[in-house]
Formats: C-alpha cells, structure tokens, sequence
C-alpha cells in the first residue's frame, strides 16, 4: 500500500474508532436521561451487533490494522478495531436505512412544507405553502 492509501487508512480507521468511543462513553454518562425501555433496546441492540461482529472477525479473520499495514503494538489491539468499527457500521447502517432492527417500522419525521414570505412595499405580507413530494 503506497503511504498516500496508508495515511487515509489510519485517519479514517482512527476516527472512525474514536467517534464510536466517544458515542460509548456519551451512552453511559447520560443512559439515565433515556427512557428506560429504549436503554434497555439499545444495550441488547449492541450486545447482538456485538457478538455478530465477532463472530464475523473470528470466522474470516479479516484485522484492519493487518490489511492497512499498521503495526499493532498491543496484542488484541486489531481485533478490537476492527470489531468497533464493524459494530459502529451496523449502527451507521442501522440509521441510514431508518429502521430500528428487528422488521419493525418507525414512522418518518414529518418535514414541514417550505414557506414563501413575500412582503410588498405597501406593508402586504404574503405567505406561500409548497408541500413537499413524497
């Protein structure tokens, strides 16, 4: 790997990582201020993505920190990258596609239609509504 793919690599796996730590750490500073029962959906969400990623690592063997050609100076530490970053990916996925997991459907956030607000020189405010397309 020329040191122009390596630097992205490490960049992009290290703030990747540290993104998701600090997600972690926000989660268990202020799990209080959730309702208990979507605590208690995002622990188990985690726990399965978790022991997926595993899994996943285990059987392929595939390492980040190997493929990108980073010397890894604590023994273990591969694993738990690349585990992170495949946990976080599913929580990314999880958010792109909008579901919660499990086939249950959230209903999408209603966006407001835009508003015109034409004002003339005579004072005459004149507001105009255009839906948006669904």
């Amino acid at each position: 790997m020329n040191e122009t793919g390596r630097l992205i690599a490490i960049v992009l796996i290290a703030s990747f990582a540290i993104e998701r730590l600090v997600a972690a750490v926000g989660f268990l500073l202020y799990r209080d201020a959730l309702p208990p029962k979507a605590r208690n959906q995002k622990i188990v969400l985690f726990f399965v993505a978790g022991v997926i990623a595993a899994v996943v690592i285990w059987v392929t063997g595939i390492r980040l920190l190997m493929s990108a050609q980073i010397p890894s100076p604590i023994h273990g530490l591969d694993f738990f990258v690349t585990w992170l970053i495949l946990v976080g990916g599913a929580d990314r996925i999880r958010e792109f596609i909008g579901g919660s997991g499990g086939g249950s459907s959230q209903k999408a956030a209603q966006i407001p239609p835009i508003q015109i607000v034409i004002a003339d020189r005579d004072g005459e405010v004149t507001v105009k509504e255009i839906p948006h397309a669904s």
